[in-house]
């Protein structure tokens, strides 16, 4: 049974003070999510889908926006403690928000170049008669290896592209009917990157 999760944007800064020797300056200013009892049993493997990669609320790539994927239990609790840090999205825009921040560099299409060079060398030699031709099972290797519709390694269509594919990868499945719930304000003397 796939897994039913909630998607949520968690704004993260860049720390320029701390009280705590454990947390340097400079590094990341996440959430502490350990805190919520709803950590416990929480699968940080499969959480973080990725970043910002547009913008950044500082320097550096651990800085800015990060999309989660959480039970919908971790989800509220987070946005319940933390609501100036924390959005719950919808399915639709953590999509848009995936497509456009997220993914935005990576190719829609993968290309393995060992294997395909590969298959360059054996059909060059094949030209020039130095190999013979190919059997049934290396033709067919070769089709599958440079169709990227096929799992074959080779080239190959990047399932992780869309947050739909990723999701299907995962064997997780969005939670339906969720509302966009916008950032609050923050606390009264809250500045960014000083704790939370």
């Amino acid at each position: 049974m796939a897994t039913e999760v909630m998607f949520i944007k968690v704004r993260i800064y860049r720390r320029t003070m701390t009280l705590d020797p454990r947390r340097l300056k400079g590094q990341a200013d996440f959430p502490p999510f350990a805190e919520l009892p709803e950590s416990d049993d929480f699968d940080w493997g499969n959480a973080w889908i990725g970043h910002d990669q547009k913008e950044s609320l500082g320097t550096g790539r651990d800085y800015g926006q990060w999309l989660m994927a959480a039970t919908p239990e971790f989800a509220t609790a987070a946005r319940a403690r933390w609501p100036h840090l924390i959005e719950i999205l919808s399915e639709t825009d953590a999509a848009a928000f995936y497509a456009d921040r997220c993914s935005c560099h990576d190719a829609e299409i993968l290309v393995d170049h060992d294997v395909v060079a590969s298959i360059d060398a054996m059909v060059r030699l094949e030209a020039a008669g130095v190999k013979a031709v190919p059997t049934a099972a290396e033709q067919a290797f070769r089709t599958a290896a440079l169709d990227p519709s096929t799992e074959a390694r080779g080239i190959r269509t990047n399932t992780k592209k869309t947050l739909a594919g990723l999701l299907t990868d995962r064997g997780t499945t969005a939670k339906r009917d969720v509302a966009t719930t916008p950032l609050a304000s923050p606390p009264a003397g809250w500045r960014p990157g000083e704790g939370r």
